[in-house]
């Protein structure tokens, strides 16, 4: 008799479910522990970095970057302001399990309010 006949339809069913729990619980938690959590808010005004506001007019051009650091890759978002500053900002803590991730969720958010700016 094999293993899984001995399971009832709500057994078969939780075995999974609980196994995708732990995976995403172990993958939330070794995220959390690997970066440093950023606060990004984007409005019709500017962008907001950790506390630190930027409107509009004051940005020159963004841009997502994707490194390779060591096997992995690492997206960040450059931010390049009108006094010819960068602000470089690590976008690791922000986790979407569909294709592209983050990248094209806050490309489009960004363009999206900066029309609204003009």
């Amino acid at each position: 008799m094999n293993q899984s006949s001995l399971l009832t339809g709500a057994e078969r069913l939780y075995v999974p479910l609980a196994t995708a729990a732990i995976f995403i619980g172990v993958c939330a938690l070794f995220i959390g522990i690997t970066t440093k959590p950023v606060v990004l808010l984007l409005n019709p005004e500017g962008m907001s970095i950790n506390g630190h506001f930027v409107s509009w007019s004051g940005i020159r051009d963004t841009a997502i970057l994707r490194m390779k650091v060591g096997k992995n890759k690492s997206d960040y978002l450059v931010t390049w302001l009108r006094d010819e500053r960068y602000l470089l900002t690590d976008l690791g803590c922000f986790v979407r399990f569909r294709v592209g991730g983050i990248r094209g969720e806050l490309a489009a958010y960004i363009e999206y309010f900066r029309a609204k700016a003009t």
